[in-house]
């Protein structure tokens, strides 16, 4: 008999410790969870929530697995389940948002995570993922004010200042993102990204030697960015760096011999320094690597008749202009300054025509046909051309400067005074040139 109860009390130990050892219906879950199985998951709480249907780990567990079974509306109510039931827990909030994310219930899901952030102001998660929707839904002046709780609240903090930034520069506020890139900037001095979008902010502010300051900084620290090659050449460009901009293109055609957009703004930077020749085989270069490159053919056109090559040069502008029906205005245009040059006035003012023809918006193709008939001493067509242009482009600076040079080369000083006196405030540059030409 007392064998037998031995063996009994032997038995029942040995049973409860297997049921011990027993991984729980939850701890089956969890490890199919992080082996991303997750219809099992969606298998094994099924009894359970039919046990149990307002406990949280089930609910929210089942609420992960249906949203990567991409079973959202399944998701969005038993996440909602869970948040009601237990609304001090943060996860309840945040997978019934992405839950309402999935489903497009932007709105709706932008008041769940703005709750949460002010339910629970040490979790950032929740503001951050606000201002990230918003962000996306680009509702960029709305992600400001969590953007700025966060600031507030992690000062330093670099991913909440560069998505203010990002904000502040989204809606205008320029120098606000300047300051701000630079402080993360300060914090991550060796960051070639952050270093180029702060020299892009600097260059949307006008502010082209800080812009080309960043971007040298940039490409120390990642001598190997493409782009920012050729954002530091168009900054330098832009500031009439032209030399400087050439040092910049040539080791990077070096660096990247097949890339035609490198040989592009190579040649173009050759060309406005001054070095036509040079220019020429960079283009012809990129033209060979990208045939129908429209706008190298344009570059080329202009580096030709610079270098006295000018029946080559409208070769390639006409060719720019049967490839590419939104630079052909300016191709023609071209033509008809190359044309005016040689002194073949009748073909400059035909070229000028076509350009006008194809779009008769730009004031500039109107100015440059009037620079013609003024080259050719034809100064009565010239004045008539330009009054009747003046109503259109009131605001155009470079056609009431053309009136004024007729007025001057005509005797009328009283009313090229008039000119100057108006251009004196809108364009400086041009009312001191006028006043040279009546000296």
């Amino acid at each position: 008999m007392q064998r037998r109860i031995w063996i009994i009390i032997w038995l029942f130990l040995a049973v409860t410790t297997v049921l011990a050892q027993q991984p729980t219906p939850m701890e089956r879950a969890a490890k199919a969870a992080a082996e991303r199985r997750w219809r099992d998951v969606i298998a094994i709480t099924d009894p359970l929530v039919k046990r149990q249907p307002r406990d949280i780990q089930v609910l929210l567990a089942r609420s992960v697995a249906f949203i990567e079974l991409q079973r959202y509306p399944e998701a969005r109510s038993a996440s909602a389940t869970a948040r009601a039931q237990q609304p001090d827990i943060p996860q309840a909030w945040s997978v019934h948002a992405e839950s309402l994310l999935r489903m497009n219930e932007h709105d709706s899901a932008l008041l769940v995570l703005d709750e949460a952030r002010r339910r629970f102001p040490s979790r950032p998660e929740f503001a951050m993922r606000l201002a990230q929707t918003l962000m996306t839904l680009k509702r960029f002046e709305e992600a400001i004010d969590p953007l700025e709780d966060q600031a507030f609240r992690r000062p330093g903090d670099v991913q909440v200042i560069v998505m203010l930034a990002m904000c502040y520069r989204t809606i205008g506020r320029l120098q606000e993102a300047a300051d701000l890139y630079a402080q993360a900037v300060d914090q991550r001095p060796n960051d070639a990204r952050l270093l180029t979008t702060l020299g892009d902010v600097h260059q949307d502010l006008q502010q082209w030697d800080e812009a080309i300051d960043r971007y040298r900084a940039a490409l120390a620290a990642d001598p190997g960015s493409a782009a920012t090659y050729k954002t530091l050449a168009a900054a330098l460009g832009a500031r009439s760096r032209h030399r400087e901009a050439v040092d910049v293109m040539r080791p990077y055609v070096a660096r990247y011999p097949d890339d035609a957009d490198g040989w592009y703004n190579f040649g173009s930077a050759l060309d406005l320094a001054g070095k036509s020749d040079s220019a020429i085989k960079a283009l012809r270069q990129a033209i060979k690597l990208r045939p129908n490159f429209s706008e190298a053919y344009f570059n080329l056109g202009l580096a030709l008749d610079h270098a006295g090559f000018s029946e080559d040069a409208v070769v390639a502008l006409r060719r720019c202009a049967v490839m590419n029906s939104i630079l052909a205005p300016r191709a023609y245009n071209a033509i008809g300054i190359s044309y005016r040059s040689q002194g073949r006035v009748d073909d400059a003012l035909a070229a000028h025509r076509q350009a006008i023809a194809l779009d008769d918006t730009v004031a500039m193709l109107h100015t440059e046909l009037a620079n013609t008939l003024f080259a050719a001493m034809r100064l009565d067509e010239c004045l008539a051309y330009l009054m009747s242009q003046r109503e259109r482009f009131s605001t155009d600076d470079n056609i009431t400067a053309g009136i004024g040079r007729v007025y001057i080369r005509t005797g009328r000083k009283q009313e090229a005074m008039a000119i100057i006196e108006q251009l004196h405030t809108s364009s400086p540059a041009l009312a001191d040139e006028l006043r040279t030409m009546m000296k």
